[in-house]
């Protein structure tokens, strides 16, 4: 059977002791009490007395704490986003979009950096304006020994070739063949062939500016214009 400490009962709560005064516990309590200084107010005006944390109220703080929160208690990790969130947010044709940009513009400049190339070259062989110039036996009073020197020349756009047979400049003859179109006609390069086609033994002239193609047939040891019917043969054989 419980028998009920009439001292226990007389014990007050914990909330009350909280309120209780201090000068009134000190003035029952026997032996030298402590006083407590106020702090220093920073501002004189203010009458409202300073609050001063007993023992409970840090025990009553230290119950409100979180549990992970209070010290000794292992810290929650936190989730961590996946890096390939975080990258990059762009849609993935925007790279190929900035792919093909490249890829134009590389080709572009490879384009222009070979056109570039191959006009100093052009300009290293052929000179400025382009000339062309070969030696042939084509059967108008010239030999091995003696063969008739060819220049093809582009004036300006305009095709020119100078025919000296058997190398003789007193018997020089000029032949006005075309004209070349183009931005940059004055570069083209102008040279020259000979091919039978009629297989009379007498080589005719292929004039090649551009990858156009102009022909000139030999007859009569001299250069003439094909007719309708020879440009046909001709085409026939070239294209063997």
């Amino acid at each position: 059977m419980s028998v009920l400490n009439p001292e226990r009962n007389n014990v007050a709560p914990r909330s009350a002791l909280r309120y209780r005064p201090i000068g009134a516990d000190q003035a029952t309590r026997p032996g030298p009490g402590l006083t407590r200084k106020p702090p220093r107010r920073a501002d004189a005006r203010s009458t409202t007395p300073p609050v001063v944390s007993d023992d409970l109220d840090v025990e009553e703080e230290e119950e409100r704490v979180l549990p992970w929160r209070r010290p000794g208690a292992p810290v929650p990790r936190q989730a961590k986003a996946p890096p390939g969130r975080a990258r990059s947010r762009l849609h993935p044709l925007f790279f190929i979009g900035v792919g093909l940009l490249c890829a134009i513009l590389l080709w572009i400049g490879v384009t222009q950096v070979i056109a570039w190339g191959n006009g100093v070259l052009d300009l290293l062989h052929y000179g400025n304006p382009r000339t062309y110039q070969t030696d042939q036996v084509v059967g108008q009073g010239d030999s091995l020994l003696h063969p008739s020197h060819f220049e093809a020349l582009n004036l300006r756009g305009q095709i020119v070739i100078l025919d000296f047979p058997a190398g003789d400049p007193a018997r020089a003859r000029e032949f006005t063949v075309s004209s070349i179109l183009g931005p940059n006609a004055a570069q083209v390069v102008v040279t020259l062939r000979f091919v039978d086609v009629n297989h009379t033994g007498k080589p005719d002239m292929l004039i090649e500016a551009g990858g156009a193609q102009t022909f000139l047939v030999n007859a009569g040891g001299t250069f003439r214009p094909p007719t309708p019917a020879e440009q046909q043969q001709i085409l026939r054989a070239l294209s063997v």
